[in-house]
């Protein structure tokens, strides 16, 4: 078997899976998948009062599982992710950052990153104006 034959039935071999969570519409429509959010990230300031619904919605299911940054990126809760039972919400690039430390440490990383962003540009632009400059920095910095 050459190289071609190989690449072509590793690729029809291979089974896309949709991931379980994809985006804050899914997060907040699936009730058997709780999302985890660490305390730090004070993600509350963006959706509690956005006047988005989905929002809204979505920090109400958000606030049971709030914990601390520790918490939400430890064992128990990689475990639950790739059961389908949970999915971290976070910032991308630390997200990154905690799944290339993953695969470092495991020498594989089967978790799904979404490219769905629930804000299309910078965080700090979709912040109200009447924030302390202390939260903000303290956003600013992850």
């Amino acid at each position: 078997m050459n190289v071609f034959q190989s690449l072509l039935v590793s690729k029809l071999t291979i089974i896309k899976t949709k991931p379980v969570i994809d985006s804050m519409q899914d997060l907040v429509a699936k009730e058997n998948v709780k999302g985890l959010v660490p305390i730090e990230l004070e993600i509350q300031e963006v959706l509690k009062d956005s006047g988005i619904p989905l929002y809204e919605e979505a920090w109400e299911k958000l606030k049971l599982t709030t914990s601390t940054f520790d918490e939400v990126l430890s064992e128990t809760s990689y475990r639950e992710v790739m059961e389908g039972k949970a999915c971290i919400v976070h910032g991308q690039l630390i997200l990154k950052s905690v799944l290339q430390e993953y695969f470092q440490t495991n020498g594989r990383c089967d978790f799904h990153l979404s490219e769905n962003y629930f804000f299309p540009f910078p965080l700090l632009m979709g912040l109200r104006k009447t924030l302390p400059k202390e939260f903000q920095r303290k956003f600013n910095s992850g």
